[in-house]
């Protein structure tokens, strides 16, 4: 049976810029950056943030043509550009890839300012070559331009899941035959407004740390990033020789509209997409060297965790990877999906640091150091307190 696979990876993250710099630091204590300033506002307190470190978008891109960009372009184009570039000069107009990116927002800080510019001094006094950056979709067209990618251009915008619905998207795509190669990715900015609303919803937490799965929900704390992935049909990637990271084994996605911020829901709904990506996959769930969780230390973490007890029960171990990325809304699937790949290559799975609170039972946490594993799959989840889910399970093929 056909099915998809992944020749080449790159993010941006907190990690560092690269896939090897995730990979040579995803499994160390990542530490949240104290900010209060950002381009147009400041925040009435200062909050904490995982940030790219020595991000310089200019040193990458040129400084030509960015002076109109939002950050989240920047972002997707830094990573297209530091991981693909070589690549795609070397190919014709049609052979290059389509483009999918999966975000939640697109560039929130550049729809508040511009709103937020209109009511404040009149619809007069608004830049125009400022409002194509509003549109969900300019992160993914600019890129298109930038890089000459006319086989296609989408944006999948689903909120949390943003990230593996946009790569579900991408592998229906392929397999449907419509084209045999995608660029996908998953991408956020984190902005001033999404502060503002996270901090009145008392979402975010107290302090710099997140803690995933608590008994007392206590909060996450923002990202921003992007991971960018070259997805092919597996028959066109063996075609052109190219190296196979990773195959992409089974997919679902699904939505509970019982969900209020997960606190009436008892995760049936993501239950059944768990399962059915790893029907799809034809594997069981001990087959499963790890599950990576989506865990951010808010309240839908308990949901999450029944889900993952019912099904691998108390021995699979867990990653929680947003403790090192932070809450990147449309990037944390992408991002989850390369620390896991990663992991799967080291053969470890990378641990949380955060002590000094009380963890949900019944599941396996992975705490304070690595462990070992000798299996190849690993299911990614993306959970919603909003109702949308996600799960993919991945194989490691180096």
């Amino acid at each position: 049976m056909q099915k998809t696979v992944i020749t080449k990876i790159n993010t941006i993250c907190s990690c560092g810029i690269g896939f090897d710099e995730l990979k040579n630091n995803i499994a160390k204590e990542i530490s949240a950056a104290q900010i209060q300033n950002f381009e147009m506002y400041d925040l009435p307190n200062a909050q904490y943030v995982f940030t790219v470190p020595n991000f310089e978008p200019k040193d990458i891109l040129g400084k030509k043509g960015l002076r109109t960009l939002d950050k989240a372009t920047k972002l997707l184009m830094c990573a297209i550009e530091t991981g693909f570039k070589e690549y795609l000069d070397g190919l014709s107009e049609n052979e290059k890839p389509g483009l999918v990116v999966g975000t939640a927002f697109g560039s929130l800080e550049s729809i508040g300012n511009f709103v937020t510019d209109s009511i404040r001094f009149g619809v007069g006094a608004v830049n125009p070559g400022l409002f194509g950056n509003t549109v969900i979709n300019s992160p993914a067209g600019n890129a298109n331009i930038r890089y000459n990618l006319k086989n296609l251009s989408g944006t999948v915008s689903t909120g949390f899941t943003s990230g593996l619905e946009g790569l579900i998207f991408t592998c229906d795509h392929i397999l449907q035959g419509y084209l045999p190669s995608i660029i996908y990715a998953g991408l956020e900015e984190a902005s001033v407004y999404q502060f503002i609303s996270a901090a009145s919803e008392n979402c975010l937490s107290k302090d710099d740390k997140i803690r995933p799965f608590a008994q007392i929900p206590q909060g996450y704390i923002l990202g921003e990033g992007a991971a960018a992935m070259i997805v092919e049909s597996e028959n066109y990637a063996k075609k052109h020789n190219r190296e196979i990271i990773a195959s992409v084994e089974g997919y679902a996605c699904g939505f509970d509209p019982d969900a209020d911020f997960a606190s009436n829901t008892n995760g049936d709904v993501l239950e059944y997409v768990v399962r059915e990506a790893v029907s799809k996959a034809k594997i069981s769930p001990e087959d499963a060297a790890f599950v990576s969780s989506s865990a951010n230390g808010s309240g839908s973490d308990a949901v999450e965790a029944k889900v993952i007890s019912r099904i691998f029960g108390d021995k699979t171990p867990v990653a929680c990877y947003k403790q090192k990325f932070g809450e990147t809304w449309g990037a944390s699937g992408a991002l989850a999906l390369a620390a896991a790949i990663a992991d799967l290559q080291k053969k470890s799975v990378s641990p949380i640091f955060t002590d000094g609170y009380s963890k949900i039972d019944g599941i396996n946490i992975v705490k304070k150091s690595q462990f070992a594993i000798d299996k190849n799959y690993a299911v990614i989840l993306s959970f919603s307190p909003y109702g949308n889910c996600a799960a993919v399970v991945v194989k490691n093929c180096k």
